[in-house]
């Protein structure tokens, strides 16, 4: 579980990229596929709303890797824009891309 208190993040920041990654996925030979029941999550704790969903085994059969969303600060206010891509570059390509 990882949680997030928005109001903390530096208001420099205006996106947080989402992703998740299987570490060393392609030395141990793994990918979403090989795990059962993997899912991915977000819920507002406030509310206690689900927000998404995504099922990694069944979406994601051969990636080891998935950038689930983004969440975007626009006018001072967090909005989740949600996509599922899967891709087989590791957590080093995402901090490669972005860092």
């Amino acid at each position: 579980m990882i949680l997030v208190n928005l109001a903390t993040i530096n208001p420099q920041v205006t996106e947080l990229i989402l992703p998740v990654t299987i570490h060393d996925a392609e030395v141990r030979r793994r990918h979403f596929g090989l795990l059962k029941t993997a899912y991915i999550r977000i819920v507002d704790v406030k509310t206690d709303r689900q927000i998404l969903i995504y099922d990694l085994d069944e979406e994601f059969p051969t990636d080891t890797d998935v950038e689930f969303g983004r969440l975007i600060k626009q006018n001072n206010e967090w909005s989740l824009v949600a996509f599922g891509v899967g891709g087989k570059e590791g957590l080093q390509g995402y901090v490669d891309r972005y860092a």
